[in-house]
């Protein structure tokens, strides 16, 4: 009875080895897939925000122009915000593109840069 137990045992560890290394070659496509989307939906999250604090920048800039302004700080306030935005979201997307890049090319470092990031 105990040798039985024993071998339906050893034969349930190795078939879960075998089923983990059938999916293991899914799993990695799915997380570097998964990490591409992701950065991507980043970059364009980035981006719309980029041209909306770009236009602000823009108008306030040419508001300030006009001489006939009654309000400069609101316009001083746009454009430093705007700019400040604008200067902040360059190196969040140049990191996310990076991400994209890095899971798109190369997904296996990807996957362990993934997995073993805390």
């Amino acid at each position: 009875m105990n040798d039985e137990i024993t071998k339906k045992l050893i034969e349930w560890v190795e078939s879960i080895g075998n089923l983990a290394a059938e999916e293991l070659p899914l799993f990695a496509q799915e997380v570097a897939s998964y990490g591409f989307y992701s950065e991507m939906v980043l970059s364009i999250v980035f981006l719309v925000l980029g041209v909306v604090s770009s236009i602000v920048l823009y108008k306030c800039v040419r508001t300030m122009a006009r001489e006939d302004l009654d309000a400069p700080d609101i316009c001083f306030f746009g454009i430093l915000g705007s700019a400040l935005a604008v200067i902040l979201l360059i190196p969040a997307m140049v990191v996310s593109a990076n991400a994209m890049i890095k899971a798109k090319i190369c997904p296996k470092l990807y996957v362990i840069e993934r997995i073993t990031k805390k």
